[in-house]
């Protein structure tokens, strides 16, 4: 199974956490007229309470191991990883890369996948105030040495879930 199919799985888990956001744990109330509301605290004393499974705050990266190698990407490379980004921004045109790093990632729950390297970026990119936020973004790169599209589509769709990639 390759690092985007594990990547997928993941999304799938995380989605049914996205409502609680960073939330250690989320409820299922059940009112007395058997309203259902999901919360981030405890439910009131007259309602039936139930804890949602699965709704720790997780990363992605968690049963990775990450290696910074010595090799930093060609200015082609993170050329291609701000571009690739860049529709995803708030606002796409104010998004640069300040340092990238090469790294190499490792599955260490499953040790068949083979490891692949990453492009790593400390990138800035407007916010909806004007200002700038610091990001890190993540680009996985084939064995041709190109973006990985399907596994960069699932980091995106991570983010979109506030899940971080580290």
């Amino acid at each position: 199974m390759s690092h985007a199919s594990i990547i997928m799985r993941t999304l799938g888990v995380a989605a049914a956490g996205l409502f609680f956001g960073t939330a250690d744990a989320a409820y299922k109330c059940v009112g007395p007229d058997g309203r259902v509301v999901y919360t981030e605290t405890p439910c009131a004393t007259d309602t039936k309470q139930s804890e949602v499974k699965g709704t720790q705050q997780r990363t992605a990266g968690q049963g990775r191991k990450r290696e910074t190698l010595k090799d930093a990407p060609s200015e082609e490379q993170v050329r291609q990883c701000v571009e690739a980004w860049r529709p995803s921004m708030r606002d796409p045109q104010s998004l640069y890369s300040q340092e990238s790093v090469m790294q190499l990632v490792t599955n260490r729950e499953r040790p068949d996948v083979k490891p692949w390297r990453e492009i790593v970026l400390d990138a800035r990119s407007k916010n909806g105030f004007g200002g700038y936020n610091a990001i890190r973004l993540h680009c996985p790169l084939n064995d041709q040495d190109g973006i990985d599209q399907k596994t960069l589509d699932a980091y995106k769709a991570l983010r979109t879930l506030d899940i971080a990639i580290d």
